[in-house]
């Protein structure tokens, strides 16, 4: 039988395919979905069975940011539904601790969030 779900982090339990969200944006670079398109494609995918959307606050260009899509077309988010995102990126001259600590943090307020969970990588 072929395994349709794997945990994440030990414990949630996410399908094997989730959805990318870098391209609602159009980031780096290249052409994105009118909002309206955006927002109709992430409600479709969950309708689907999409249980993991992955995403960063850095997938935002020219005012279009996915994480602030994400919750206009999702919340109130199903119970089942997980957002990965992703803190760390290494900027030239800065501290890495406290740019984790910004980036989760712009995270939970932009997901409308009352907390997040770490889950740390490989």
């Amino acid at each position: 039988m072929v395994n349709t779900s794997w945990e994440l982090g030990g414990d949630l339990d996410v399908g094997r395919v989730g959805y990318g969200a870098m391209k609602l944006t159009g980031w780096p670079q290249g052409g994105r979905p009118e909002r309206e398109t955006a927002l109709a494609i992430l409600r479709q995918a969950v309708e689907l069975g999409v249980n993991h959307i992955d995403t960063s606050h850095y997938y935002a260009r020219d005012g279009v940011a996915a994480n602030e899509l994400i919750r206009t077309a999702l919340h109130p988010y199903p119970a089942d539904l997980v957002l990965v995102t992703k803190v760390g990126a290494l900027v030239e001259g800065s501290d890495i601790s406290v740019s984790d600590y910004l980036c989760l943090s712009e995270g939970v307020r932009r997901f409308g969030w009352g907390r997040g969970r770490v889950v740390p990588g490989p």
